[in-house]
């Protein structure tokens, strides 16, 4: 099968499942109201809301994810000249961890510690970020592709042990939170 044949199946085969997506769900709105709503006839407001306000964002936000992935695996994939490399392999996501260990297990030791869902996560992209920022002041210096990711593998393996050093001198109640 042609490469050309392979991207129009699954570019189809995504479409099908966008609107399924859009139609099935824990209330079932139906292929019909979903066509209706896409050729403009007037459609319940509350399956309209559903379709609209619910499923729809849902729906892009999931396939938007989705490219940005995919992009960032390839363009991570290229860089290293490597079709292992992985999301793990600058330590990005250990700073991420880092990140949420630093707000959950020590926090509640110095008594800043939230569990609310937007501390969280922007815990996460600080401790992503700030290691990303690291790995980017590094680069500059390193000319090697090999050296820059010897390098992010030791500070993803530092972030890592961190967070083990957070684990075991942390609030046993905290770390049920964290795990």
């Amino acid at each position: 099968m042609r490469t050309s044949s392979k991207f129009l199946l699954l570019t189809l085969l995504c479409a099908l499942l966008a609107l399924a997506d859009l139609a099935f769900g824990s209330t079932d709105v139906g292929l019909s109201q979903l066509w209706q709503l896409i050729t403009g006839k007037p459609v319940d407001a509350i399956e309209q809301a559903i379709l609209l306000n619910i499923r729809l964002p849902k729906m892009l936000t999931a396939i938007l994810a989705g490219v940005a992935l995919s992009v960032s695996g390839l363009l991570m994939q290229t860089l290293f000249q490597n079709p292992l490399a992985g999301p793990y392999i600058l330590g990005v996501s250990s700073g991420a961890t880092l990140g949420v260990a630093t707000l959950l297990l020590m926090g509640t030791t110095f008594g800043f510690a939230t569990t609310g869902q937007w501390f969280i996560i922007n815990a996460a992209i600080i401790g992503a970020v700030s290691v990303l920022l690291l790995v980017l002041a590094v680069s500059g210096r390193v000319k090697s592709n090999v050296s820059l990711l010897i390098i992010g593998l030791m500070i993803g393996n530092i972030a890592g042990a961190l967070v083990n050093v957070m684990q075991n001198y942390s609030n046993p109640d905290a770390l049920k939170i964290f795990i």
